[in-house]
């Protein structure tokens, strides 16, 4: 059993707690952001821009952020970060038009400070009990994913949708005043010594651009395809099951993670995001029931893969370098996410042809398909029994 001081315990909490509230913020928006962006917009690509803007700027600022945190230290890199998404929530919250939506949401993504949170943690625990240590962030962050996609609309039909960003902001104050009361430490490195981003980086980077990019595109889609059978404010109908369902799988699977078996999880996330495609793609339009259970296939995959991939990314990265590494990882991933929600409103523009809807089909699932490519690729190099 893996046992942490008090001081790396309260690190790994506070630093468990910035991420969570963060991802719980984004996914509170998530499930009605398509409703909420067609209050300013009837073009489905500008409303896709929007839904994936906030990813490009993750995407653009994570790995600079992380080198920043490298050199002059996590703590006041990730307090920097907080002002833009604090800011840009708020902007959101009340927008001019959907150009104003989309300046909020670039606003809030420049504030990435994920690797960093991630690193800050990492660097303050002993190198054999990294993987624990990130598999205690990933679990809380998988379920403020389910949450966050849960309470979201509930949210949203109660008080209306533009409160849900303000909510957000305030989970970024939230987590801007935790980051005061934490004094982590820098492992410095050897002058001459540099990271070294290797083609197994890469690889895994590939993957989660790939799986963050089929993510944007259900989210897109998700609202568009509950409207038809509940309102807003029956959404809770269907995805209280389907979140209940996948929070348990995702809770067992945690215990898998504990134990160090990042390699099952991992594999069985992606294997589950390409089973919801065929209810995903095609017959979630049909009925309720296939989009409850396209839904709760995506709902466990993406869990899963919140729990796995970021302790396997860690293990790829040099000790001082996991700023970096992580940078890399997260920098593909945010920008799977813009990729997507402008795909899906690309391909939501030129739906009326039966063509597009089976050339994106083959599209979606081959992209998934190489995503798990590159993942096997990568586990094949690591020799444990993971």
């Amino acid at each position: 059993m893996t046992h942490f001081s008090p001081i790396q315990r309260k690190i790994i909490s506070i630093g468990s707690a910035i991420i969570s509230l963060r991802t719980l913020g984004i996914f509170f928006s998530l499930p009605v952001f398509t409703i909420y962006g067609y209050e300013f917009s009837s073009s489905p690509l500008m409303v896709g821009l929007a839904l994936g803007s906030y990813g490009i700027s993750m995407a653009i600022f994570q790995y600079p952020m992380g080198r920043l945190s490298d050199r002059f230290g996590r703590k006041y890199v990730i307090l920097l970060g907080m002002i833009p998404f604090i800011a840009g929530n708020l902007i959101c919250w009340n927008p001019v038009n959907i150009y104003g939506l989309i300046a909020g949401r670039l606003i809030a993504g420049s504030g990435a400070v994920s690797s960093t949170v991630s690193a800050m943690v990492q660097e303050n625990v002993d190198e054999n009990q990294r993987n624990f240590a990130m598999a205690m962030i990933g679990i809380p962050v998988g379920l403020s994913f389910l949450f966050g996609t849960l309470l979201g609309p509930v949210i949203g039909a109660a008080v209306g949708i533009q409160w849900i960003f303000f909510i957000s902001a305030v989970a970024g104050m939230i987590s801007m005043v935790s980051v005061l009361f934490i004094n982590p430490s820098l492992k410095r490195i050897r002058e001459g010594k540099r990271g070294k981003l290797s083609l197994n980086h890469m690889l895994m980077a590939g993957s989660g651009l790939l799986i963050s990019a089929y993510m944007a595109y259900f989210y897109f889609h998700l609202p568009l395809l509950s409207v038809k059978f509940l309102p807003v404010s029956d959404f809770y109908e269907f995805l209280l099951p389907s979140l209940f369902i996948a929070g348990v799988v995702a809770v067992l699977s945690s215990m898998l993670a504990d134990r160090g078996k990042f390699r099952t999880v991992a594999v069985g996330s992606v294997i589950i995001l390409v089973a919801s495609t065929p209810f995903v793609l095609f017959l979630s339009a049909s009925g309720i029931y296939y989009l409850f259970f396209g839904s709760t296939l995506f709902f466990i995959g993406y869990a899963l893969y919140d729990i796995a991939f970021p302790p396997l990314v860690s293990r790829l990265s040099s000790t001082g370098y996991y700023g970096s590494g992580l940078g890399i990882f997260n920098t593909f991933q945010y920008g799977g996410q813009f990729v997507g929600g402008v795909y899906a409103g690309a391909v939501l523009s030129l739906y009326s042809n039966s063509f597009v809807s089976y050339v994106n089909a083959i599209f979606i699932v081959g992209m998934l398909f190489l995503s798990l490519v590159f993942l096997l690729l990568v586990l094949s190099q690591l020799h444990d029994n993971s």
